[in-house]
């Protein structure tokens, strides 16, 4: 309602019993090239900042993202740990690949890192993709010209989760026709200069909000903490998929998700010189490109 209410999503007419009645807007959905683009990324950044800077009536502790994550953690662990179950994708090998990751521990480093990053916590989309951003026909009936949609996953986070989880997926183009129909390219994570484009734009219309972690080099250093949160998240997601669906495609993007973590991990290690745990055999796997 709130959403409806400022014009930042379609326009809510009325709720009943299981259900909402929405706006039809006509539209096309971004593409992955144009998700990528620095034009329409300074859009999202402004519009980011807009949603930021909302006060919704829900719970504001940012405990989502690391309770869900440990949540689906568990799931898929108590799961593979069942005699009775198994991944249904008919690949033994991929199912052995994906849990030589050890996602306790790592959960339990990550913890303790992103406690340190002093990300503020704010009302969060936490699922934006080309796919949940809409170009209406009618370029001047929302500001800048595009729409976020499907707000199903919003809750109170950490900052840094929804501008990390922006930039961590120009990793990923599923637009792409062949089997997997997800192309990888860790090479894509934006660079320095990059994340300060879009940074500033995101600051310059976030006046007001926590202004004394309103820095560039501040914010740079968020989204490049919780991208790790943001592979993490996803991988998970994808291998409970696995067990669920029994469609082979999402042990492929666990894999790659699992793969974009342990690169931007690498990167951090490298630019922040900070403690890791060992990844045990699964960074070896992906460091002799196994996978590909």
């Amino acid at each position: 309602m709130l959403l409806s209410e400022r014009r930042l999503g379609p326009k809510l007419y009325g709720v009943f019993a299981g259900g909402r009645l929405e706006e039809y807007i006509p539209s096309r959905n971004m593409t992955f090239p144009e998700f990528k683009d620095p034009v329409f990324g300074k859009a999202i950044a402004r519009k980011f900042a807009v949603i930021h800077r909302l006060d919704v009536p829900i719970n504001k502790h940012p405990n989502w993202l690391l309770d869900t994550l440990d949540l689906w953690a568990q799931t898929a662990i108590d799961y593979h740990t069942d005699p009775n179950n198994s991944l249904n994708i008919q690949n033994p090998k991929l199912e052995t690949d994906l849990y030589a990751f050890d996602y306790k521990s790592e959960l339990k480093w990550l913890r303790q890192l992103l406690t340190t990053c002093g990300s503020p916590p704010v009302f969060s989309h936490n699922d934006l993709s080309e796919t949940n951003v809409l170009i209406p026909d009618d370029s001047t009936a929302y500001a800048d010209g595009i729409v976020f949609i499907d707000f199903e996953w919003a809750h109170y986070n950490y900052r840094g989760f929804d501008i990390a989880n922006y930039f961590t997926k120009f990793m990923f183009d599923f637009s792409t026709p062949e089997y997997p129909r997800v192309r990888c390219d860790h090479n894509a994570y934006p660079n320095d200069y990059e994340k300060r484009v879009f940074i500033r734009e995101y600051i310059k219309h976030s006046k007001g909000l926590t202004c004394d972690k309103q820095t560039e080099d501040q914010m740079v250093k968020e989204a490049d903490y919780f991208a790790l949160s943001a592979h993490l998240l996803w991988a998970l997601w994808c291998l409970n998929k696995c067990h669920s669906s029994g469609v082979q495609t999402f042990g492929f993007n666990t894999l790659e998700r699992l793969s974009g973590y342990v690169h931007n991990k690498d990167y951090l290690m490298a630019t922040a010189q900070l403690y890791a745990i060992p990844y045990t055999q699964f960074a070896a796997l992906v460091t002799k490109r196994l996978f590909h």
